[in-house]
């Protein structure tokens, strides 16, 4: 667990970073709106990946629990949190999408 929030600390504070990386000239990114769209797309980009590995993972343990009930359950898990973490995800991207529509404008 320790692991995941070092990672998620990291990646936070490396972001920035990654988002200025992205642009093709130096200061091209001129406004806070256009640097948290990137910011929003390389996330979703990040999570994209996360959950495509989840489901391969999940996947893997299904073939290899040759009917052990507990590898099984494992397995069922693998793929629940997967699939919660991609309906939140999309919730999550949903609702920035609505409020940056219909309430900012």
């Amino acid at each position: 667990m320790k692991k995941i929030i070092v990672a998620s600390v990291l990646a936070s504070l490396l972001l920035p970073l990654a988002v200025l990386a992205t642009a093709n000239e130096p200061g091209q990114i001129t406004s806070l709106e256009l640097a948290l769209g990137k910011i929003r797309s390389g996330v979703w980009q990040i999570f994209a990946a996360l959950a495509v590995i989840m489901f391969v993972i999940a996947g893997i343990e299904f073939l290899t629990a040759q009917g052990d009930p507990e590898k099984l359950q494992k397995a069922r898990s693998f793929f629940l949190w997967g699939v919660m973490g991609v309906a939140v995800a999309v919730i999550g991207y949903s609702v920035l999408y609505v409020v940056q529509t219909y309430l900012v404008g």
